[in-house]
C-alpha cells in the first residue's frame, strides 16, 4: 500500500470501519483473470468506538454524504469500496467491482467512494451515487480527532506504535508539523447521543 492508501485506511479505521486493502476481485476487469480495489470497509449496524465511557468522534461531513445517499448510518450497516490516488485524478471504482464487493459484504447496497488530492473536503456525487473524499480533509481530520483524544486525557501511543503503523507513523508527524492544533469540533458527529 502506497502512502495515500494508508492515510485511507487511517481515516476510515478511525470512522468505525473494518478494512480489507487490496482486495482482489477475481474475473472482474482485467483479462488475466483478477485486479483490486484499493479498500474494501464495512462498518457494523450501530457500532461505536468507546473508552472509559468517553464515546469516540466520527467524521461529520463524510456521515452526512453517507446519509444522503440514503439510509441511516449509524443503524445500517455500511460498506465502501475505495480507489485512492495521491494525484488530482480520483476514479470511482466499476460497477463490477462494486458489485463483487458488496457480494463480498453480504449487503445490496455498496457506497464507491474516490479519494484524491482534487479536493479538501467530502463531496457527494449525485450522479454517480457516490462519495468523493480528499486526502487534504483526512489528514485534517485525523489531526483534529489525535487533537481530541489529547483534549479528552485518552491515551494512545503506546499501544497504537505496535497494532496501527500509520497511526503510529501520523503521531509522529503530528508533533513535527502544525496540524497538531487542528481542532474544529465542527467537523465531528457522534454515533450516539450519550457523549
Amino acid at each position: 500500500m502506497n502512502f495515500a492508501e494508508r492515510l485511507a485506511g487511517l481515516y476510515l479505521r478511525l470512522n468505525g470501519f473494518f478494512l480489507m486493502p487490496e482486495f482482489s476481485t477475481f474475473r472482474v476487469g482485467l483479462e488475466k483473470g483478477h485486479a483490486h480495489v484499493d479498500l474494501i470497509a464495512f462498518r457494523p449496524a450501530g457500532s461505536r468506538e468507546i473508552f472509559e465511557g468517553i464515546v469516540f468522534p466520527l467524521d461529520a461531513a463524510f456521515y452526512h454524504a453517507v446519509a444522503k445517499l440514503g439510509g441511516e448510518p449509524f443503524s445500517e450497516n455500511v460498506a465502501l469500496v475505495c480507489e485512492v490516488r495521491t494525484n488530482f485524478a480520483g476514479e470511482f471504482p466499476n460497477a463490477d467491482r462494486v458489485k463483487y464487493a458488496a457480494e463480498m459484504c453480504g449487503t445490496n447496497s455498496v457506497v464507491s467512494v474516490s479519494c484524491d488530492r482534487s479536493l479538501d473536503h467530502v463531496e457527494l456525487v449525485k450522479e454517480k451515487s457516490a462519495i468523493k473524499i480528499g486526502l487534504l480533509h483526512m489528514i485534517r481530520w485525523i489531526a483534529a480527532r489525535i487533537s481530541w483524544l489529547d483534549k479528552e486525557g485518552v491515551p494512545k501511543s503506546a499501544s497504537w506504535n505496535w497494532s496501527e503503523p500509520a497511526l503510529a507513523d501520523f503521531l509522529v508527524l503530528n508533533q513535527l508539523i502544525p496540524i497538531q492544533y487542528e481542532n474544529e469540533s465542527n467537523m465531528f458527529v457522534w454515533s450516539a447521543t450519550e457523549r
